[in-house]
């Protein structure tokens, strides 16, 4: 079986050819929906970094990781990766 991995970027290096939002909707800049009125996601909510709109579940995911990294630091360990890959295995 052959070994399938990902280069190693950040996601701010990964490039998308994306189509300019619609007049009134936004790209979530971290998994590139759409956000605006008529769309699943109606709210674009500002990044937490500052760059750009997340939408909901985004906006979550990126607490969480928050969340994990100030308690690895109060609790003395090495913060969690950013990005951490998961490898599944194929049945």
């Amino acid at each position: 079986m052959k070994d399938e991995t990902t280069p190693d970027r950040d996601n701010d290096e990964l490039e998308f050819d994306l189509p300019p939002a619609p007049d009134g909707a936004v790209h979530c800049r971290v998994c590139t929906i759409l956000i605006g009125p008529g769309y699943v996601e109606t709210e674009p909510l500002p990044d937490p970094e500052g760059r750009g709109y997340v939408c909901w579940r985004c906006f979550e995911s990126l607490q969480r990781q928050a969340e994990r990294r100030a308690r690895a630091e109060r609790q003395g360990q090495p913060p969690p990766p950013d990005d951490p890959v998961r490898r599944f295995r194929r049945r």
